[in-house]
Protein backbone atom coordinates (compact mmCIF):
# COMPACT_ATOMS: atom_id res chain seq x y z
CA UNK A 1 0.00 0.00 0.00
CA UNK A 2 3.20 2.36 0.72
CA UNK A 3 4.82 2.06 -2.32
CA UNK A 4 1.75 2.73 -4.33
CA UNK A 5 1.10 5.48 -2.31
CA UNK A 6 4.48 6.94 -3.06
CA UNK A 7 3.83 5.44 -7.22
CA UNK A 8 1.02 8.01 -6.93
CA UNK A 9 2.07 10.92 -5.55
CA UNK A 10 5.50 11.08 -7.90
CA UNK A 11 3.30 10.77 -10.63
CA UNK A 12 1.61 14.02 -8.80
CA UNK A 13 4.29 16.08 -8.81
CA UNK A 14 4.87 14.89 -12.38
CA UNK A 15 1.16 16.48 -13.51
CA UNK A 16 2.04 19.35 -11.60
CA UNK A 17 5.58 20.26 -12.90
CA UNK A 18 4.62 20.00 -16.24
CA UNK A 19 1.44 22.27 -15.46
CA UNK A 20 3.59 24.85 -13.63
CA UNK A 21 5.99 24.45 -16.51
CA UNK A 22 4.44 26.83 -19.01
CA UNK A 23 5.37 24.30 -21.70
CA UNK A 24 2.07 22.18 -23.74
CA UNK A 25 2.12 18.74 -22.45
CA UNK A 26 3.61 17.08 -25.53
CA UNK A 27 6.96 19.69 -24.96
CA UNK A 28 6.83 19.00 -21.66
CA UNK A 29 7.53 15.18 -22.16
CA UNK A 30 9.88 15.85 -25.11
CA UNK A 31 11.80 17.92 -22.66
CA UNK A 32 11.41 14.82 -19.74
CA UNK A 33 12.06 12.12 -21.89
CA UNK A 34 8.37 11.17 -20.91
CA UNK A 35 6.06 8.59 -23.43
CA UNK A 36 3.39 11.30 -24.11
CA UNK A 37 0.73 8.14 -23.64
CA UNK A 38 2.81 7.16 -20.44
CA UNK A 39 1.63 11.00 -19.66
CA UNK A 40 -2.28 10.60 -20.29
CA UNK A 41 -2.06 7.28 -19.08
CA UNK A 42 -1.03 8.28 -14.94
CA UNK A 43 -3.22 11.12 -15.15
CA UNK A 44 -6.27 9.15 -16.17
CA UNK A 45 -5.02 6.64 -13.21
CA UNK A 46 -4.55 10.20 -10.71
CA UNK A 47 -8.04 11.15 -11.49
CA UNK A 48 -9.96 8.06 -10.93
CA UNK A 49 -7.92 7.86 -7.64
CA UNK A 50 -9.06 10.78 -6.31
CA UNK A 51 -12.40 10.32 -7.32
CA UNK A 52 -12.97 7.49 -5.57
CA UNK A 53 -11.47 9.25 -1.88
CA UNK A 54 -13.40 12.34 -3.08
CA UNK A 55 -16.79 11.28 -1.14
CA UNK A 56 -17.26 11.14 2.05
CA UNK A 57 -20.83 10.20 3.34
CA UNK A 58 -22.16 11.33 6.60
CA UNK A 59 -25.10 9.75 7.63
CA UNK A 60 -26.01 11.40 10.83
CA UNK A 61 -28.95 13.26 10.07
CA UNK A 62 -28.87 17.48 10.96
CA UNK A 63 -30.89 19.12 12.95
CA UNK A 64 -33.20 20.58 9.89
CA UNK A 65 -33.90 16.80 9.01
CA UNK A 66 -31.60 16.44 6.16
CA UNK A 67 -28.30 14.49 5.48
CA UNK A 68 -25.18 15.77 3.95
CA UNK A 69 -22.49 14.39 1.39
CA UNK A 70 -19.78 16.12 0.59
CA UNK A 71 -18.33 14.79 -2.45
CA UNK A 72 -16.51 16.07 -5.61
CA UNK A 73 -15.41 19.27 -3.85
CA UNK A 74 -18.97 20.55 -2.70
CA UNK A 75 -21.86 19.55 -0.43
CA UNK A 76 -25.19 18.31 -1.39
CA UNK A 77 -28.11 18.39 1.56
CA UNK A 78 -30.65 15.86 0.63
CA UNK A 79 -33.74 14.94 2.78
CA UNK A 80 -33.17 12.31 5.60
CA UNK A 81 -35.59 9.76 3.67
CA UNK A 82 -33.86 10.12 0.17
CA UNK A 83 -34.54 7.08 -1.46
CA UNK A 84 -31.18 4.62 -2.00
CA UNK A 85 -31.72 5.10 -6.10
CA UNK A 86 -32.08 8.94 -5.66
CA UNK A 87 -28.94 8.89 -3.55
CA UNK A 88 -26.82 6.85 -6.82
CA UNK A 89 -28.15 9.61 -8.96
CA UNK A 90 -27.05 12.85 -6.96
CA UNK A 91 -24.15 10.86 -6.34
CA UNK A 92 -23.06 9.22 -10.15
CA UNK A 93 -23.56 13.53 -10.94
CA UNK A 94 -21.92 14.67 -8.35
CA UNK A 95 -19.10 12.35 -9.41
CA UNK A 96 -19.00 13.33 -12.86
CA UNK A 97 -18.78 17.22 -12.68
CA UNK A 98 -16.08 16.83 -9.98
CA UNK A 99 -14.23 14.62 -12.34
CA UNK A 100 -14.58 16.76 -15.31
CA UNK A 101 -13.06 20.04 -13.22
CA UNK A 102 -14.75 22.60 -15.05
CA UNK A 103 -14.50 25.60 -13.11
CA UNK A 104 -17.80 26.58 -15.04
CA UNK A 105 -20.69 24.63 -16.62
CA UNK A 106 -22.57 26.42 -19.37
CA UNK A 107 -26.09 25.35 -20.96
CA UNK A 108 -26.83 26.29 -24.72
CA UNK A 109 -30.61 26.84 -24.18
CA UNK A 110 -32.60 25.66 -27.13
CA UNK A 111 -31.84 23.57 -29.94
CA UNK A 112 -28.71 22.75 -31.12
CA UNK A 113 -27.45 20.62 -34.46
CA UNK A 114 -26.59 17.35 -32.66
CA UNK A 115 -24.75 16.59 -36.10
CA UNK A 116 -22.20 19.34 -35.20
CA UNK A 117 -18.63 18.02 -33.74
CA UNK A 118 -15.93 19.57 -32.07
CA UNK A 119 -15.51 22.71 -34.61
CA UNK A 120 -19.49 23.12 -34.89
CA UNK A 121 -20.10 23.06 -31.61
CA UNK A 122 -16.67 25.46 -30.65
CA UNK A 123 -17.95 28.09 -33.22
CA UNK A 124 -21.18 28.44 -31.37
CA UNK A 125 -20.02 29.07 -28.58
CA UNK A 126 -17.55 31.79 -29.59
CA UNK A 127 -19.64 33.29 -32.29
CA UNK A 128 -23.41 33.14 -30.86
CA UNK A 129 -22.64 33.72 -27.30
CA UNK A 130 -19.15 35.77 -27.41
CA UNK A 131 -17.64 33.44 -24.62
CA UNK A 132 -14.23 31.62 -24.86
CA UNK A 133 -14.73 27.67 -26.00
CA UNK A 134 -10.47 27.61 -25.13
CA UNK A 135 -11.39 28.41 -21.14
CA UNK A 136 -11.48 25.42 -19.39
CA UNK A 137 -15.35 25.79 -19.42
CA UNK A 138 -17.71 23.04 -19.59
CA UNK A 139 -20.83 23.51 -22.16
CA UNK A 140 -23.57 21.28 -22.93
CA UNK A 141 -25.98 21.10 -26.07
CA UNK A 142 -29.19 19.05 -26.90
CA UNK A 143 -31.21 19.01 -29.56
CA UNK A 144 -34.39 18.05 -30.71
CA UNK A 145 -34.47 15.31 -28.58
CA UNK A 146 -34.06 15.50 -24.78
CA UNK A 147 -32.92 12.11 -24.03
CA UNK A 148 -29.27 13.01 -25.21
CA UNK A 149 -26.74 15.74 -24.87
CA UNK A 150 -23.44 16.92 -26.09
CA UNK A 151 -20.62 18.36 -23.53
CA UNK A 152 -17.53 20.35 -24.86
CA UNK A 153 -14.60 20.78 -22.92
CA UNK A 154 -10.99 21.97 -24.06
CA UNK A 155 -8.89 19.96 -21.59
CA UNK A 156 -5.10 21.52 -22.01
CA UNK A 157 -4.32 20.30 -25.15
CA UNK A 158 -7.30 19.28 -26.99
CA UNK A 159 -11.07 19.45 -26.97
CA UNK A 160 -13.04 16.49 -25.26
CA UNK A 161 -16.55 15.51 -26.76
CA UNK A 162 -18.44 14.04 -24.90
CA UNK A 163 -21.85 11.63 -25.61
CA UNK A 164 -24.75 11.01 -23.20
CA UNK A 165 -28.22 9.19 -24.06
CA UNK A 166 -30.39 8.25 -21.72
CA UNK A 167 -31.69 4.76 -21.61
CA UNK A 168 -35.08 5.78 -19.59
CA UNK A 169 -36.20 9.33 -19.17
CA UNK A 170 -35.34 12.79 -20.69
CA UNK A 171 -33.56 15.73 -19.56
CA UNK A 172 -35.43 19.22 -18.86
CA UNK A 173 -33.87 21.57 -21.23
CA UNK A 174 -34.44 25.00 -21.02
CA UNK A 175 -36.04 25.76 -24.89
CA UNK A 176 -37.72 28.88 -24.93
CA UNK A 177 -34.42 31.13 -24.86
CA UNK A 178 -31.81 32.05 -26.65
CA UNK A 179 -28.44 31.90 -24.27
CA UNK A 180 -25.56 29.94 -22.83
CA UNK A 181 -27.06 29.98 -19.27
CA UNK A 182 -23.88 29.72 -16.92
CA UNK A 183 -24.91 26.74 -13.63
CA UNK A 184 -24.45 26.42 -10.42
CA UNK A 185 -23.26 23.08 -9.22
CA UNK A 186 -26.43 22.16 -7.67
CA UNK A 187 -28.42 23.40 -10.93
CA UNK A 188 -25.86 20.87 -13.44
CA UNK A 189 -27.00 18.00 -10.30
CA UNK A 190 -30.83 18.59 -10.86
CA UNK A 191 -29.93 18.48 -14.95
CA UNK A 192 -28.47 15.29 -14.65
CA UNK A 193 -31.14 14.10 -12.81
CA UNK A 194 -34.24 14.93 -15.17
CA UNK A 195 -34.86 17.95 -13.30
CA UNK A 196 -35.36 21.18 -13.99
CA UNK A 197 -32.98 23.95 -13.75
CA UNK A 198 -35.17 25.97 -11.62
CA UNK A 199 -36.24 25.10 -9.08
CA UNK A 200 -38.49 27.27 -7.08
CA UNK A 201 -38.35 25.67 -3.16
CA UNK A 202 -34.70 25.82 -3.45
CA UNK A 203 -33.13 27.91 -1.04
CA UNK A 204 -31.70 31.01 -2.34
CA UNK A 205 -27.89 32.00 -1.98
CA UNK A 206 -27.78 35.39 -0.94
CA UNK A 207 -24.67 37.71 0.59
CA UNK A 208 -25.96 39.81 3.24
CA UNK A 209 -25.11 43.22 3.27
CA UNK A 210 -23.68 44.81 6.18
CA UNK A 211 -25.85 45.70 9.33
CA UNK A 212 -26.38 49.41 9.33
Amino acid sequence: MKEKEEILRRWEEMIKSCKSSGLTVSEWCRENGINIKTYYYRMRKLRRTKEVRAIVPISMPCSNGEIKIRTAGFTLELPVDVSPETLRMVYRSAEMLGGINAPQVYLVCGYTDMRLSIDGLAAIVKQNYGLNPFGGGLFLFCGRRSDRMKALLWDEDGFLLLYKRLDNGAFQWPRNEKEARLLSKEQFVWLMQGLSINQPRAIKKKIPSDAV
